[in-house]
């Protein structure tokens, strides 16, 4: 769970939600992740973030909505801290973009 300004917020990643970022970013993301440690760009995080943030009811906010929560989760916390937690969200939501086989 993430706390943002009273609220409890957590991370959803699903397929469909890894396509909108990458479609966003115009790169895959999760290659992005493996061939840097799990160390995002600030885009990349902002972009992570925002389209994987979820309300206490397991649904996902507006990305308008999303990214002044995202504004606030930088002001608030480290960059390692929040690329930790997305990782972290994206290994236990998809753990087949890691397998080895």
């Amino acid at each position: 769970m993430i706390a943002i300004s009273g609220r409890q917020f957590d991370l959803k990643y699903s397929i469909k939600r890894v396509e909108m970022i990458e479609n966003n970013l115009g790169k895959g993301i999760v290659s992005s992740m493996v061939h840097s440690g799990g160390m995002l760009s600030v885009s990349e995080l902002r972009n992570c973030l925002t389209f994987g943030l979820v309300d206490e009811n397991g649904h996902y906010l507006a990305p308008k909505t999303a990214m002044e929560y995202t504004d606030a989760l930088f002001e608030q916390n480290s960059y390692a801290s929040l690329c930790a937690v997305v990782l972290e969200a994206v290994q236990r939501d998809c753990p087949f973009f890691f397998q080895e086989n």
